[in-house]
């Protein structure tokens, strides 16, 4: 079986969205100090779930993140350090998504990024924590189980 996981929220706790309004006001002071304390932050997250904890012997793998292109670098230093091994696709290569601006209208572009990965990777099973993403995802490709696990705690 292929299957897909979700990385922020999912693998990584999800609990950061306050943290990127933050970071959205110090953009506008100092682009660049920016960029680095998001690059900070992904090096720094905890392991919440180890994608294989829900694989079988016989599954493959594969991460799809809304992680920005800048990200790429210490997104996969940050995998391998904590032993997961899996393919990683970027859905936002353009660097489109805004999730300070509006969280449902990126969550709705978010899942239509992820849902041409998942179709691409031809996965069975996609977990994530974003109830929005999650709903979009289940209108776009009925045939995927979606699985929502968590759901985000803050309210947007």
């Amino acid at each position: 079986m292929k299957i897909s996981f979700d990385l922020d929220g999912f693998i990584t706790p999800g609990e950061h969205h306050w943290f990127f309004r933050i970071i959205d006001i110090v953009k506008k002071v100092d682009h660049k100090l920016a960029d680095r304390a998001e690059l900070n932050y992904y090096s720094s997250s905890p392991l919440r779930f180890h994608p294989a904890s829900f694989m079988a012997p016989d599954d493959k793998g594969f991460i799809i993140t809304s992680r920005k292109p800048i990200a790429k670098e210490v997104t996969r230093s940050w995998l391998k350090r904590n032993g997961i091994i899996l393919p990683i696709y970027f859905s936002d290569e353009g660097g489109e998504l805004d999730w300070t601006s509006s969280y449902s209208i990126a969550s709705k572009k978010a899942a239509q990024f992820k849902a041409k990965l998942i179709k691409k990777i031809k996965a069975e099973v996609h977990f994530d924590n974003n109830p929005i993403l999650v709903k979009e995802l289940r209108k776009l490709l009925p045939d995927v189980k979606i699985i929502l696990i968590g759901g985000e705690k803050e309210v947007f």
